[in-house]
């Protein structure tokens, strides 16, 4: 399946880590659903100042291009700075559920049901027909007798749909049937081209072929070196466009190394508005000691952005930084076209598979 970006003109994309075999949408948001695509990739996406889509996947930050330092923050830049710890971002596990997922055999999808659907005489009537799950073809209806394939045995099956008069007398010749097919769902339209007698839809059916599966497995990793002293397993669920051990496996195994330790973060209140500063980008923050007697530094990546005008401050801006230190397992990352490859250890240039 494809999806087009409507109305969004720019866009910045990271690679993905890996192919989801099945994507699909219906009526849902499109938004969350490119924040799921996201998660089940192990990155993120969001829109920049410019309005353009950013995706940027797990190893973006780990990109040399990445970790240029953007902006020097001061101690006369900001009016506030409170280095913090937030315990509940601390976990010594991390289990990521995935949903294995493959297209079913043939069969009927949706059956209507309870009172007989009226088509007055030259007119069409429309209505919408749910599968419980989605499906990757579906077959226009036939109004005449029909063979299923089971993938056991062929049977043979009435019509599709039948439409009748209010004496029982068979119009179906008269009808016919239009759909507009969505991943879970058709908008039926079905037309009486009798200018005389009404008709009733008494049996109505599509056949199609769904997918087929559900969460059956998991991925987990434990920390050996986390500080917490009670078991705390972040729990990754619900995301069906999680579909493979690979996608499990990295996601847990990349949370793991991020979550198990405290993660310093640093905020800073009333800091005059820094247009050019995006999410994701890398700064150096200078703190004051004893009454600005020494100072210290830290670098990390902004991944808070929040803004105010008022006519005494003009704009100003919040600003929360994490700590960069150890923020990957490894430091030496192999990158394509700068590492060279197939060397041993007394080359320069060697680099480990982050994730």
């Amino acid at each position: 399946m494809g999806a087009t970006l409507v109305n969004i003109s720019s866009t910045s994309l990271d690679k993905g880590m890996f192919i989801v075999p099945f994507w699909w949408a219906d009526s849902e948001s499109s938004w969350q659903e490119m924040v799921k695509l996201a998660q089940a990739d192990g990155g993120r996406v969001f829109f920049d100042k410019s309005g353009t889509l950013v995706y940027q996947n797990m190893h973006h930050w780990a990109y040399p291009s990445n970790q240029t330092l953007r902006h020097t923050f001061n101690v006369s830049n900001w009016r506030a700075l409170r280095p913090y710890v937030n315990p509940e971002d601390v976990w010594d596990g991390v289990i990521c559920e995935y949903s294995p997922l493959e297209e079913s055999y043939q069969q009927v999808i949706y059956q209507s049901s309870g009172e007989p659907l009226s088509i007055p005489p030259s007119q069409t009537k429309t209505f919408t027909a749910t599968y419980q799950r989605p499906v990757t073809s579906l077959i226009t209806p036939v109004g005449g007798a029909i063979t299923i394939t089971n993938g056991l045995a062929a049977t043979t099956d009435n019509r599709d749909f039948l439409v009748t008069t209010a004496g029982g007398e068979d119009m179906t010749s008269s009808c016919t049937v239009a759909l507009t097919n969505y991943a879970q769902r058709s908008e039926v339209s079905i037309t009486n081209a009798n200018a005389v007698y009404t008709g009733y839809l008494v049996k109505f059916q599509l056949r199609g072929t769904p997918l087929t599966g559900a969460p059956l497995a998991e991925a987990q990793y434990n920390s050996n070196n986390s500080p917490v002293s009670f078991p705390r397993v972040k729990e990754i669920r619900g995301n069906e466009l999680i579909q493979s051990l690979a996608q499990a496996d990295t996601i847990a195994l990349f949370l793991r190394d991020r979550l198990e330790n405290p993660r310093i973060l640093y905020k800073l209140s009333n800091v005059p508005a820094i247009p050019y500063l995006e999410l994701g980008d890398r700064v150096t923050v200078v703190g004051a000691v004893d009454g600005n007697a020494s100072f210290w530094s830290r670098t990390g990546y902004i991944v808070e952005i929040g803004w105010r005008y008022s006519t005494q401050t003009g704009y100003v801006s919040d600003y929360t930084i994490m700590d960069d230190n150890n923020l990957f397992r490894y430091t030496d990352p192999f990158i394509w076209g700068t590492t060279v490859y197939g060397h041993g250890d007394l080359y320069v240039g060697t680099g480990r598979l982050l994730y």
